[in-house]
């Protein structure tokens, strides 16, 4: 039974199970972690992300001339799979 399934995977393209994680949907997914971690997360909005090494880094942002930092989420481009949520300082 097992081998016949081996089989049948075998020919079914390896994009079909790619997700590739858009930005949209990484800031989507950093904001649901940032409820619950950081509960005054919307003062930080709007929130973007950036590509570095195969992952969406999600920043939030600061007014103008303000030290400090915001919450971050570094999300996997791959999969969106949430690997890291801090803050920054």
């Amino acid at each position: 039974m097992n081998k016949i399934l081996l089989i049948v995977l075998a020919f079914i393209p390896t994009a079909a199970f790619s997700i590739n994680c858009s930005q949209e949907k990484a800031v989507i997914l950093a904001k649901e972690q940032f409820e619950t971690k950081y509960p005054n997360y919307k003062q930080y909005e709007p929130y973007a992300a950036k590509s570095t090494n195969n992952k969406w880094v999600v920043y939030g942002t600061l007014p103008e001339f303000t030290l400090g930092g915001t919450p971050q989420a570094d999300i996997l481009q791959k999969t969106c799979k949430v690997l890291k949520v801090y803050a920054t300082r």
